[in-house]
């Protein structure tokens, strides 16, 4: 991965300096291959010199704690989800941080998993945001036509 991105980016990065390679594999990397690959092409990106350091990585410092939030049971995985966004009121990158994911793989589960009254809510709110925002641009547009209407039936009076 690490000569893909140099590669990639014309770098020549020759590695990963030993806190940074301890951290890699204590990881637990709940966004698979991608998250990793991700964060190799940006530290790859980051780098000062020809080793990658800590300052570069974009990791937490220890891995996913097992415990409260933790994601391990599908059964489960609901739950603990709607948990983890009532701890963190509704925020979604709080929440990610919380579970030990990334936000698009929370949004992913959440996607996948009917979640109720919650997940009602929150596509009831979507669709109002957009239809409001339609809503503004039709009125602006039917503004817009009457102005330039009104202007030139005065043009055209004189």
């Amino acid at each position: 991965m690490l000569d893909a991105a140099n590669q990639e980016f014309s770098r020549k990065v020759k590695g990963f300096d030993r806190e940074v390679q301890k951290r890699l594999k204590s990881y637990s990397w709940p966004g698979n291959i991608r998250e990793l690959r991700m964060v190799v092409r940006r530290a790859t990106l980051l780098a000062k010199d020809d080793w990658i350091t800590t300052g570069e990585i974009d990791i937490p410092d220890k891995g996913r704690q097992p415990g409260e939030y933790s994601l391990n049971d599908e059964r489960t995985e609901r739950a603990i989800i709607l948990k983890a966004l009532e701890a963190t009121g509704n925020d979604r990158k709080a929440a990610a941080r919380l579970l030990g994911i990334s936000r698009s793989t929370l949004y992913l589960k959440l996607k996948k998993v009917p979640f109720g009254l919650e997940y009602v809510r929150y596509t009831v709110f979507l669709c109002t945001y957009h239809f409001q925002m339609f809503l503004i641009n039709l009125l602006s547009v039917v503004y817009i036509f009457i102005l330039s209407s009104t202007t030139l039936l005065l043009i055209s009076v004189r």
